[in-house]
């Protein structure tokens, strides 16, 4: 019976993440504008789509 109880079954376990945020500066170059994009602390999890809709969520840009 423990044995049972011990596995987990991986689809469902979501492990919550902490993303303690980024700053990103593009320069921009000759013939592209110059930008910050700042992504703002937030929590994800194992699942990658789910990450990436997440950190897009709470990744805002500011462009000059």
């Amino acid at each position: 019976m423990t044995a049972f109880f011990n596995k987990k079954n991986a689809s469902c376990v979501k492990t919550p993440k902490i993303n303690t945020g980024t700053i990103n500066i593009n320069y921009g170059g000759c013939y592209d504008n110059s930008s910050i994009s700042i992504t703002v602390p937030h929590i994800t999890t194992d699942d990658e789509t789910v990450s990436k809709r997440i950190v897009k969520e709470h990744t805002y840009t500011l462009k000059f």
